[in-house]
């Protein structure tokens, strides 16, 4: 399997940065058609440039996951996911439900509404596999305990219900996608939560901006992760310039 995963450098603060992403988006995904799944990061492209991207895009091969920054879901201003299979175009109502392990740690109703809204909207059936969306934060879904070198757990690994709800998923799932807005702190937990997802021969991806707002770079080591069974596997890249860069990940 090929799965490409694409950074691009935006300011977080300034959304016009993103202005000339549907011209780098239509480039690569119909450039690059023989990747099985291309990932962008979080803020691919502006809403109003979604109806472009649907009328331009030619790869009918792959499963292309990317984010609108400035959507619209139950009148809010929210960024959504969107994906096309096979050139089909899909809207499940994919939205971010939690950004911080502050606002899940004590909430077992906005877990249950995460897992639920992933069983529901978020596995994504493709060449046999399914591949799972976690938005950015949503990584916090789990924990690690530091007195345990960052041992991974579910956060709700003592409630029967959610933990058999979050297995479930886990069990169902393939490949496991993680696009962030930009680059997360903590690496050294993250790790251990890539490890922990990739297990039993899964395949974990995440993929981040570089937010030039915080000096941030594209050949920046944290910007991008693919894990299969634990273990890191490291890209090739393909396309780059000053504002976007390509990798190739290519999983046995």
């Amino acid at each position: 399997m090929k799965i490409g995963l694409v950074s691009f450098a935006i300011n977080s603060k300034d959304r016009s940065t993103a202005e000339n992403h549907p011209d780098y988006f239509l480039k690569i995904v119909n450039k690059y058609d023989r990747l099985d799944i291309i990932v962008f990061s979080g803020w691919t492209i502006l809403k109003e440039d979604l109806e472009r991207i649907k009328n331009e895009i030619t790869n009918k091969n792959s499963l292309i996951l990317f984010e609108a920054w400035n959507d619209i879901y139950e009148g809010e201003e929210r960024h959504k996911g969107y994906y096309f299979r096979e050139g089909n175009f899909y809207n499940n109502d994919i939205v971010q439900i939690f950004a911080t392990s502050n606002e899940i740690s004590s909430d077992r109703g906005k877990m249950g509404k995460y897992l639920e809204h992933t069983k529901e909207k978020r596995i994504i059936a493709y060449k046999k596999k399914n591949i799972c969306w976690i938005i950015c934060g949503e990584i916090n879904v789990l924990k690690n305990i530091q007195s345990e070198n960052n041992r991974v757990l579910f956060r709700f690994e003592n409630d029967n219900f959610l933990k058999d709800a979050f297995d479930g998923i886990y069990k169902k799932t393939d490949i496991f996608i993680n696009p962030t807005h930009t680059i997360m702190g903590n690496q050294g937990k993250l790790k251990k939560r890539r490890e922990y997802l990739s297990r039993s021969n899964k395949i974990f991806c995440s993929v981040s901006n570089a937010d030039i707002a915080n000096g941030e770079k594209l050949d920046y080591k944290s910007i991008q992760y693919l894990y299969r069974n634990g273990e890191e596997i490291n890209g090739e890249e393909v396309y780059r310039d000053n504002e976007v860069i390509l990798k190739k990940y290519i999983v046995a």
